[in-house]
Protein backbone atom coordinates (compact mmCIF):
# COMPACT_ATOMS: atom_id res chain seq x y z
CA UNK A 1 0.00 0.00 0.00
CA UNK A 2 2.55 2.13 0.92
CA UNK A 3 4.77 1.70 -2.19
CA UNK A 4 2.20 2.81 -4.53
CA UNK A 5 1.68 5.81 -2.47
CA UNK A 6 5.34 6.80 -2.68
CA UNK A 7 5.65 6.76 -6.68
CA UNK A 8 3.49 9.48 -6.71
CA UNK A 9 4.87 13.27 -5.91
CA UNK A 10 1.31 15.37 -4.26
CA UNK A 11 0.74 18.98 -4.73
CA UNK A 12 3.90 21.07 -4.28
CA UNK A 13 1.51 23.07 -1.29
CA UNK A 14 0.70 19.79 0.84
CA UNK A 15 3.28 17.43 1.94
CA UNK A 16 3.96 13.82 0.80
CA UNK A 17 3.67 12.33 3.86
CA UNK A 18 1.05 14.51 5.63
CA UNK A 19 -2.70 13.67 3.87
CA UNK A 20 -4.96 17.14 4.21
CA UNK A 21 -8.78 17.27 4.57
CA UNK A 22 -11.04 20.30 3.94
CA UNK A 23 -13.48 20.14 6.83
CA UNK A 24 -16.07 23.09 7.94
CA UNK A 25 -16.35 22.71 12.35
CA UNK A 26 -15.40 25.90 13.42
CA UNK A 27 -17.22 28.25 11.80
CA UNK A 28 -19.95 26.20 11.35
CA UNK A 29 -23.15 25.71 13.33
CA UNK A 30 -22.74 22.00 15.23
CA UNK A 31 -24.55 19.20 12.96
CA UNK A 32 -23.61 16.17 15.30
CA UNK A 33 -22.99 12.92 14.76
CA UNK A 34 -21.16 14.14 11.57
CA UNK A 35 -19.20 17.53 12.88
CA UNK A 36 -18.54 19.85 15.40
CA UNK A 37 -15.46 21.72 17.09
CA UNK A 38 -14.68 21.39 20.59
CA UNK A 39 -13.83 25.08 22.07
CA UNK A 40 -12.78 23.80 25.11
CA UNK A 41 -9.91 21.43 24.03
CA UNK A 42 -9.48 22.81 20.48
CA UNK A 43 -10.53 19.37 18.67
CA UNK A 44 -12.32 18.86 15.61
CA UNK A 45 -15.09 16.33 16.13
CA UNK A 46 -17.69 14.27 14.77
CA UNK A 47 -17.32 11.55 12.04
CA UNK A 48 -16.31 12.86 9.47
CA UNK A 49 -13.15 13.96 11.41
CA UNK A 50 -12.65 10.77 13.17
CA UNK A 51 -13.05 9.08 10.00
CA UNK A 52 -10.55 11.08 8.18
CA UNK A 53 -8.14 10.32 10.72
CA UNK A 54 -8.52 6.35 10.57
CA UNK A 55 -7.99 6.84 7.11
CA UNK A 56 -5.13 8.73 7.21
CA UNK A 57 -3.20 6.91 10.10
CA UNK A 58 -4.44 3.45 7.89
CA UNK A 59 -2.35 4.45 4.68
CA UNK A 60 0.20 5.23 6.95
CA UNK A 61 0.04 9.37 6.71
CA UNK A 62 -0.28 11.83 8.85
CA UNK A 63 -4.34 13.65 9.00
CA UNK A 64 -4.36 17.09 8.94
CA UNK A 65 -7.68 18.99 9.02
CA UNK A 66 -7.66 22.23 7.17
CA UNK A 67 -10.91 24.75 7.81
CA UNK A 68 -12.67 26.37 5.38
CA UNK A 69 -13.34 30.20 5.22
CA UNK A 70 -17.03 31.00 6.98
CA UNK A 71 -19.80 30.74 5.12
CA UNK A 72 -23.10 32.73 4.52
CA UNK A 73 -25.26 30.18 4.68
CA UNK A 74 -25.08 26.31 5.38
CA UNK A 75 -25.68 25.17 1.54
CA UNK A 76 -22.34 27.00 1.15
CA UNK A 77 -20.43 24.56 3.03
CA UNK A 78 -19.91 21.90 0.69
CA UNK A 79 -18.82 24.22 -2.22
CA UNK A 80 -16.08 25.44 0.39
CA UNK A 81 -14.73 22.38 1.24
CA UNK A 82 -14.53 21.24 -2.23
CA UNK A 83 -13.15 24.34 -2.84
CA UNK A 84 -10.29 24.10 -0.16
CA UNK A 85 -9.69 20.34 -2.36
CA UNK A 86 -9.70 21.93 -6.29
CA UNK A 87 -6.95 25.03 -5.07
CA UNK A 88 -4.66 21.95 -3.54
CA UNK A 89 -5.19 22.82 -0.40
CA UNK A 90 -6.39 20.28 0.85
CA UNK A 91 -6.88 16.92 -0.92
CA UNK A 92 -9.75 15.30 0.08
CA UNK A 93 -13.12 16.19 0.98
CA UNK A 94 -16.71 14.04 2.26
CA UNK A 95 -19.00 15.30 -0.43
CA UNK A 96 -22.57 14.19 -1.29
CA UNK A 97 -22.65 14.19 -5.48
CA UNK A 98 -26.17 14.52 -5.43
CA UNK A 99 -26.17 17.86 -4.30
CA UNK A 100 -23.66 18.95 -6.76
CA UNK A 101 -22.58 20.79 -10.05
CA UNK A 102 -19.96 19.08 -12.34
CA UNK A 103 -16.40 19.60 -11.31
CA UNK A 104 -13.76 19.35 -13.85
CA UNK A 105 -10.60 17.93 -13.46
CA UNK A 106 -12.18 16.02 -10.16
CA UNK A 107 -12.40 12.36 -8.22
CA UNK A 108 -15.04 10.58 -6.87
CA UNK A 109 -14.38 8.02 -4.92
CA UNK A 110 -16.56 4.36 -5.74
CA UNK A 111 -17.19 3.12 -2.31
CA UNK A 112 -20.39 4.86 -0.32
CA UNK A 113 -18.94 6.21 3.01
CA UNK A 114 -22.09 7.15 4.33
CA UNK A 115 -26.18 6.72 3.27
CA UNK A 116 -28.08 9.46 4.38
CA UNK A 117 -31.54 8.95 6.48
CA UNK A 118 -34.20 11.63 5.46
CA UNK A 119 -37.22 12.17 8.21
CA UNK A 120 -40.25 14.30 7.43
CA UNK A 121 -40.96 16.58 10.76
CA UNK A 122 -44.05 18.06 11.55
CA UNK A 123 -46.26 19.44 14.39
CA UNK A 124 -47.23 16.44 16.87
CA UNK A 125 -50.46 17.63 16.95
CA UNK A 126 -51.20 17.58 13.04
CA UNK A 127 -52.79 14.28 11.56
CA UNK A 128 -49.45 11.88 10.21
CA UNK A 129 -48.34 11.72 6.86
CA UNK A 130 -49.39 8.47 4.96
CA UNK A 131 -48.07 9.28 1.04
CA UNK A 132 -45.72 11.80 0.07
CA UNK A 133 -48.63 12.99 -2.31
CA UNK A 134 -50.06 14.09 0.92
CA UNK A 135 -47.30 16.59 1.14
CA UNK A 136 -48.77 18.84 -2.24
CA UNK A 137 -51.16 19.98 0.38
CA UNK A 138 -48.92 21.25 2.64
CA UNK A 139 -46.25 23.91 3.28
CA UNK A 140 -42.57 23.08 3.42
CA UNK A 141 -39.47 24.50 5.26
CA UNK A 142 -35.87 24.53 3.62
CA UNK A 143 -32.74 25.38 4.18
CA UNK A 144 -32.01 24.89 0.42
CA UNK A 145 -35.67 24.10 -1.36
CA UNK A 146 -34.25 23.89 -4.86
CA UNK A 147 -32.39 20.67 -4.11
CA UNK A 148 -35.97 19.70 -2.32
CA UNK A 149 -38.44 20.34 -5.07
CA UNK A 150 -35.68 18.96 -7.89
CA UNK A 151 -35.63 15.83 -5.74
CA UNK A 152 -39.79 15.61 -6.00
CA UNK A 153 -40.35 16.70 -9.31
CA UNK A 154 -38.18 13.38 -10.35
CA UNK A 155 -41.01 11.61 -8.68
CA UNK A 156 -43.81 14.05 -9.86
CA UNK A 157 -44.54 15.47 -6.59
CA UNK A 158 -45.03 19.21 -6.45
CA UNK A 159 -43.93 20.80 -3.72
CA UNK A 160 -44.51 24.26 -1.93
CA UNK A 161 -41.60 25.05 0.09
CA UNK A 162 -40.46 28.31 1.49
CA UNK A 163 -36.84 28.74 2.24
CA UNK A 164 -35.71 29.32 5.43
CA UNK A 165 -31.93 30.94 6.83
CA UNK A 166 -30.76 28.39 9.32
CA UNK A 167 -31.73 24.53 10.69
CA UNK A 168 -32.53 26.83 13.71
CA UNK A 169 -34.93 28.82 11.63
CA UNK A 170 -36.80 25.69 9.79
CA UNK A 171 -37.28 24.18 13.56
CA UNK A 172 -39.06 27.48 14.95
CA UNK A 173 -41.02 27.77 11.54
CA UNK A 174 -42.37 24.46 12.29
CA UNK A 175 -43.33 25.39 16.07
CA UNK A 176 -44.77 29.09 15.46
CA UNK A 177 -46.84 27.28 12.33
CA UNK A 178 -45.41 28.98 9.59
CA UNK A 179 -44.39 25.88 8.07
CA UNK A 180 -46.01 22.08 8.47
CA UNK A 181 -42.77 19.85 7.66
CA UNK A 182 -39.66 20.28 7.15
CA UNK A 183 -37.47 17.15 5.13
CA UNK A 184 -33.53 16.24 6.63
CA UNK A 185 -31.26 14.18 7.63
CA UNK A 186 -32.35 11.75 10.68
CA UNK A 187 -29.65 12.35 12.91
CA UNK A 188 -29.81 16.43 12.90
CA UNK A 189 -33.47 16.09 13.15
CA UNK A 190 -32.89 14.29 16.48
CA UNK A 191 -30.39 15.84 17.66
CA UNK A 192 -32.46 19.34 17.12
CA UNK A 193 -35.53 18.01 18.70
CA UNK A 194 -33.66 17.19 21.75
CA UNK A 195 -31.19 19.79 22.22
CA UNK A 196 -34.16 22.30 21.84
CA UNK A 197 -36.60 19.96 23.99
CA UNK A 198 -39.63 19.83 21.55
CA UNK A 199 -40.64 15.92 21.51
CA UNK A 200 -43.80 17.72 23.29
CA UNK A 201 -44.18 19.50 20.31
CA UNK A 202 -42.85 18.02 17.08
CA UNK A 203 -42.16 14.62 15.79
CA UNK A 204 -40.94 12.48 13.15
CA UNK A 205 -42.94 11.09 10.36
CA UNK A 206 -42.06 6.87 9.55
CA UNK A 207 -42.99 7.82 6.27
CA UNK A 208 -39.81 6.33 3.99
CA UNK A 209 -38.50 9.70 2.09
CA UNK A 210 -36.74 7.88 -0.77
CA UNK A 211 -36.87 11.05 -3.23
CA UNK A 212 -34.60 12.62 -0.22
CA UNK A 213 -32.14 9.95 0.19
CA UNK A 214 -28.73 10.42 -0.77
CA UNK A 215 -24.97 9.57 0.97
CA UNK A 216 -21.60 10.53 0.77
CA UNK A 217 -18.54 9.79 -0.98
CA UNK A 218 -14.87 10.92 -0.87
CA UNK A 219 -13.72 13.40 -3.56
CA UNK A 220 -10.39 14.92 -4.78
CA UNK A 221 -8.58 17.08 -7.36
CA UNK A 222 -7.97 14.78 -10.06
CA UNK A 223 -3.71 13.80 -9.45
CA UNK A 224 -1.79 11.02 -9.87
CA UNK A 225 -1.02 10.53 -6.40
CA UNK A 226 -4.96 11.00 -5.52
CA UNK A 227 -6.18 8.45 -7.99
CA UNK A 228 -3.28 6.13 -6.31
CA UNK A 229 -4.21 7.12 -2.59
CA UNK A 230 -8.69 6.86 -3.57
CA UNK A 231 -7.73 3.32 -4.29
CA UNK A 232 -6.54 2.65 -1.21
CA UNK A 233 -8.94 4.82 0.26
CA UNK A 234 -11.93 2.22 -1.11
CA UNK A 235 -10.62 -1.00 -0.17
CA UNK A 236 -9.93 0.85 3.33
CA UNK A 237 -13.74 1.50 3.23
CA UNK A 238 -15.09 -1.71 1.84
CA UNK A 239 -13.26 -3.29 4.61
CA UNK A 240 -14.36 -0.76 7.66
CA UNK A 241 -18.01 -1.57 5.99
CA UNK A 242 -17.25 -5.55 6.50
CA UNK A 243 -16.16 -5.45 10.18
CA UNK A 244 -18.73 -3.24 11.23
CA UNK A 245 -16.44 -0.16 11.49
CA UNK A 246 -18.60 2.51 10.40
CA UNK A 247 -21.91 1.61 12.03
CA UNK A 248 -19.71 1.56 15.23
CA UNK A 249 -18.59 4.99 14.37
CA UNK A 250 -21.55 6.51 13.78
CA UNK A 251 -23.10 5.92 17.51
CA UNK A 252 -19.69 6.28 18.95
CA UNK A 253 -19.46 9.43 18.01
CA UNK A 254 -22.67 10.34 19.57
CA UNK A 255 -21.85 9.22 22.99
CA UNK A 256 -18.72 12.17 22.27
CA UNK A 257 -21.43 14.37 21.41
CA UNK A 258 -22.87 14.27 24.73
CA UNK A 259 -20.03 15.19 26.49
CA UNK A 260 -18.72 17.54 23.85
CA UNK A 261 -21.96 19.58 23.96
CA UNK A 262 -20.79 22.45 26.30
CA UNK A 263 -18.32 23.33 24.55
CA UNK A 264 -19.47 23.35 20.80
CA UNK A 265 -19.78 26.68 21.11
CA UNK A 266 -17.35 29.60 20.97
CA UNK A 267 -16.93 31.17 24.46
Amino acid sequence: MLLSLLLFRGSPLLADDTLHFAVNHQKAESIPPYRWYNHCSKVHRGFNAALYRRLATDLGLEPVLVETNLASKPIDLLALAIDKVMQQEADFTLVIPGLLPPYENSLMGKVQVLAIRSVIIFPKDQPSISDLVELEQLRGVAVNPDEVLKSFSDIAVTLSVKKVASLEKAIQALVSREGDYWITDKFMAQHLLTVNKLHNKLRLSTLEVGAQSGAYYMMSKDTPRNRSIMTEMDELLVNYRQKGYISRLKFSVMREWITDRSCSEPA
